[in-house]
């Protein structure tokens, strides 16, 4: 039988089960007297079979996305969860689709000026996040992952509403990845704090990007919330929660395996602990997920025949040359040799480093020499030719096309051959459709990224490419099958897509 959470991890700072209460209040399970108080009337409830609990009667505080939340009484002793010390924390809960965001956990506001952390569950689309805030005085960077937007989730799908999850976020300065996010057993997601920096350009211009992105060195002002709105701007967590724990130290192994079987039972959560193909995506604003919800690479993942993890490495406005730069630390360590596959997926900067000054030739020899040294890390590569833009010319566009289609088996393990699409292959095709004509249209009025419909010719595409790039996980011991993300069930890639009558 596991042992309970907050007896296995060390340096507990606080833990509270909705099992253990003091009046309406959670107790404080490490024994540091950090009662977690019912500051705005949160109800208990206990867990039902009927919605996805394995085991029901136990109890849960219900989050009614209003006003129900929990406050702990002091702010400095959960400064390791932002500082870069070295933090966990986990958390048993079941989302309810309200539409919007909600809060689990916080320390920090949304915005600056305080220092801290919070994760927040998206239940649009079906995702945790996580943000850390640093503002050690006047002119702190606030954000330190996403920093322009402050909305780095995990994949699209990843974290199922209506049903119950245990969840495990660690953090640690003194590591790479600086952040581990698991959930039901498996990978969420694994990112640095500069996640989202592209660093400077070897072309001359200097960088947009702001202040490096660092842990904050100061304690939060705000005490650490359960559920709580922050800052006025996100909605309260709405659902149940069964338990939350933040301990000094990070995970190991054994204290992760321990979770797992604690969830499963006490609560009857599925555990997955196999390990499907992880694939990586890199470039800029045409992949980036974290800039627009939309991107294609979401829509990839269901049209696969097997399960897979993601990492999404692609940040707006980068150039190949600052790609390049980044992926010692954004791309190499993030290989699993456990895994049956790990496919990288790069999708150029062309545009970026042209319009920066980068020549054509410079830039597909870049673009090679990058795919080439990525497979010899033992990635599977994927390729793809640029497609139209109105920031670069024809004769650039036609001339990297030509040379990756006629090369990428030199460089790469397959290609999204995008060129041979019969609405976006050609510049012909870009200029019908952004410089006029009537009905739905497949590029945004920049004339250089898609629309949710161009989008969608996209997906289908990259599909086909890393389909059989794609090796079966070994099954989990005592599992007979894999068992599906709602919309997510086997198939083959895609059927063709058929362009709206104009």
């Amino acid at each position: 039988m596991p042992f309970p959470p907050e007896s296995v991890f060390t340096n507990v700072i606080a833990a509270w089960r909705a099992a253990d209460l003091s009046g309406a209040d959670m107790v404080d399970l490490s024994g540091n007297g950090r009662t977690a108080v019912n500051s705005g009337g949160a109800a208990f409830g206990s867990t039902n079979v009927l919605d996805g609990w394995g085991v029901g009667g136990v109890p849960i505080a219900l989050g009614n996305g209003f006003s129900a939340y929990f406050t702990a009484p002091a702010a400095p002793p959960f400064q390791p969860l932002s500082d870069g010390t070295g933090a966990l924390v986990w958390a048993v809960f079941r989302p309810i689709f309200t539409g919007t965001v909600g809060v689990l956990l916080d320390t920090g506001a949304f915005l600056p000026p305080d220092s801290g952390i919070y994760v927040w569950y998206d239940t649009v689309l079906e995702r945790i996040g996580v943000e850390l805030t640093n503002y050690a005085g006047p002119g702190g960077p606030g954000r330190i992952i996403e920093w322009f937007q402050g909305n780095r989730f995990s994949w699209k799908n990843s974290c199922l509403v209506d049903l119950p999850h245990v969840m495990a976020i660690s953090i640690s300065s003194l590591v790479n990845p600086n952040i581990d996010m698991w959930i039901d057993g498996h990978m969420l997601d694994k990112l640095n704090v500069d996640d989202r920096q592209r660093g400077p350009s070897a072309l001359g211009t200097p960088t947009p990007d702001p202040e490096p992105r660092t842990f904050s060195p100061s304690a939060p002002v705000l005490p650490l919330r359960l559920m709580c709105q922050a800052n006025n701007v996100l909605q309260l967590f709405q659902g149940e929660l069964a338990e939350v724990g933040v301990a000094a130290s990070t995970v190991t192994p054994t204290t992760l395996a321990n979770l797992w079987g604690w969830a499963a039972a006490t609560y009857g959560i599925t555990i997955d602990t196999s390990l499907p193909a992880l694939v990586l995506w890199d470039g800029d604003s045409l992949t980036d997920n974290v800039w627009r919800a939309n991107q294609f690479p979401e829509l990839v993942t269901p049209l696969l025949s097997k399960p897979t993890a993601n990492l999404m490495r692609a940040i707006a406005g980068m150039e190949l040359n600052q790609q390049v730069a980044r992926v010692a630390k954004q791309v190499t360590p993030f290989r699993d040799p456990l895994r049956p596959s790990n496919v990288y997926v790069s999708w150029g900067d062309f545009i970026n480093q042209i319009a920066d000054g980068g020549t054509k030739e410079d830039c597909y020899a870049m673009y090679v020499a990058n795919c080439q040294a990525r497979r010899a890390e033992g990635w599977k590569v994927v390729a793809a030719p640029m497609l139209a833009s109105v920031d670069v010319g024809q004769v650039v566009s036609d001339y990297i096309t030509a040379q990756i289609v006629a090369n990428w088996p030199s460089f790469a393990d397959g290609i999204a051959r995008l060129d041979t699409d019969p609405h976006i292959g050609t510049y012909a095709d870009f200029e019908t459709d952004w410089d006029g004509g009537a009905g739905p249209k497949l590029y945004w009025a920049d004339g250089t990224h898609f629309t949710a419909l161009g989008n969608q010719i996209i997906a289908p595409y990259f599909a086909a490419a890393i389909e059989p790039l794609l090796v079966p996980a070994p099954p989990t011991p005592g599992r007979k099958k894999h068992c599906y993300p709602r919309g997510a069930c086997p198939r083959r890639y895609a059927k063709p897509w058929t362009y709206p009558q104009r």
